[in-house]
């Protein structure tokens, strides 16, 4: 049985081990610019559920995300079963400075594969 905890803010020093901790990341935000959450995530070694919308689009050709674009709780729920599917994406050191290396990676080959 899957186990939901909502944080609210979280320390930015806390905030890489938490994403690295997460078994799968859900957002179903309606509007996003960029989706620097979902890069976090990524960059951290966790899967992500997100909303087939908006600038979230430019993420679903990623691994290790998986787009619905019906937001009900069974949809939502399929997703993050899905996420065995999508493979794994640990990674053997999550400090600060190595997810940040990561997150820029990721977001220059999310730009790379939209251009």
């Amino acid at each position: 049985m899957a186990q939901v905890e909502f944080l609210g803010y979280v320390d930015d020093d806390v905030l890489p081990g938490v994403y690295a901790g997460a078994e799968v990341y859900v957002t179903m935000s309606e509007f996003e610019a960029y989706g620097m959450t979902v890069a976090e995530v990524l960059a951290a070694g966790t899967p992500c559920v997100i909303r087939d919308v908006a600038a979230l689009q430019d993420w679903t050709q990623n691994r290790g995300v998986v787009a619905i674009s019906v937001t009900s709780p069974k949809s939502i729920q399929q997703a993050v079963r899905a996420i065995d599917q999508v493979g794994s994406l640990t990674l053997e050191n999550k400090s600060w400075e190595q997810i940040t290396t990561r997150l820029i990676q990721v977001a220059y080959m999310n730009r790379k594969s939209t251009e």
